[in-house]
Parts: C-alpha cells; structure tokens; sequence
C-alpha cells in the first residue's frame, strides 16, 4: 500500500507544483517569517527538490530491476519521513486540500479510503 501512495503518478505531481512554488515564496515572505521558519521551508524546499529528483531518474519505457526499485522507494520514503517531521508546507503552495498531498492535524498522511496508517506493515 505504501509503494501505491508513494508512487510517482500519485506524488509527484503535487511534490513539483511545491518545489516550482518555494523559490518565489521564500523570497516573498522572507521578511515576514522568523528566521527559525525561513530555516524549516528552505530545509522543506529542499526536500521536495530531492524527492523530485529521485522520481525523475524513473525512466518512462526503462524495464528496472526490483532493487532498484526498492533502493529508490526506501529513499522516497525517508526524504518523506524528513518532510512529515518538518510540519506542514505554508498552505500557499499545498492549498487548502491538495488531493495527493494531505495530513492530519498531526502531520499524519491520510490515506485515500480512509486507510488507518497505524495498520501499514511497512511502518
């Protein structure tokens, strides 16, 4: 279920719409923010740049091995893991209710159907 959630048709697109925004909203709000907040969403931008880049070595058409695979799933999730530890994107760039990009009130992914994430055996 995890590989499902964390899969490129679901994730990236919404990942790339926050990398292409963070630029601009970092420079748009640095005098705004405290200076512990602008540190978090550069470390967030960061973040969804890495996450970006490891979905675009996916090759359309490319036949990958299983471990290859896997390698990139186990990074994909640990860069997620950062981000969900580092709280929420500013609600500028995910929106109210980003549909592939949701968290409940404690940074926990909702997952589609109303899946409890306590009962993913990857966790």
């Amino acid at each position: 279920m995890m590989q499902s959630l964390l899969s490129k048709e679901l994730l990236y697109p919404a990942m790339k719409d926050i990398a292409d925004k963070f630029p601009d909203w970092l420079a748009d709000n640095r005098s705004k923010i405290s200076e512990e907040q602008y540190d978090k969403h550069n470390k967030q931008y960061d973040l969804t740049r890495r996450i970006c880049f490891k979905f675009e070595e996916e090759k359309e058409g490319v036949e990958e091995s299983d471990e290859v695979k896997k390698t990139r799933f186990d990074m994909i999730m640990n860069l997620m893991q950062e981000m969900q530890a580092l709280g929420h994107p500013p609600k500028e760039l995910t929106g109210e209710s980003s549909p592939a990009f949701q968290f409940d009130a404690e940074g926990n992914p909702i997952f589609p159907g109303g899946g409890d994430p306590s009962q993913c055996c990857v966790q």
